[in-house]
């Protein structure tokens, strides 16, 4: 999202927030709206036939929470073992967030794994997902 569209998103939420005290009644959001990056609308697009339990709306409340989470902070805190698993194609979440991330995390025991070639949705299916997952438990079976 770039800024004019980040600031006309939040003007609609706030409009939305001023119905939901107004009315009482929860409002919700379309996830093509909350993810309108180029990579999700076309995943959300491709999956919904196949998926439609998928075409979701979002309660607005939690996008509000959403976009005020600043992980890093968060991560600052941490003391227990970490992976971070980033897509180095991922427009959705950078990598550079990913590596911002992995570099807050205040464990002294953490990983960072990089899937170089895969969008942030590749990693849900196919080779991508296998190698991943192979991380993650190897990286469970240590750790747990």
């Amino acid at each position: 999202m770039n800024e004019l569209e980040k600031a006309s998103f939040l003007s609609t939420l706030n409009k939305m927030a001023e119905k939901k005290k107004n009315t009482g009644k929860e409002m919700f959001v379309g996830v093509t709206r909350v993810l309108s990056d180029n990579e999700s609308k076309v995943f959300f697009e491709k999956v919904k036939g196949q998926y439609p339990e998928m075409d979701i709306k979002i309660p607005f409340l939690t996008v509000m929470e959403t976009l005020q989470y600043k992980p890093a902070e968060s991560a600052a805190k941490v003391q227990c073992p970490v992976l971070v698993v980033i897509a180095g194609q991922d427009s959705v979440n950078p990598p550079e967030q990913g590596r911002a991330l992995y570099d807050a995390v205040a464990s002294g025991t953490k990983e960072l794994y990089e899937e170089a070639d895969a969008c942030h949705y590749d990693i849900y299916k196919g080779a991508f997902f296998e190698r991943v997952a192979a991380v993650q438990t190897q990286w469970f079976k240590k750790h747990l």
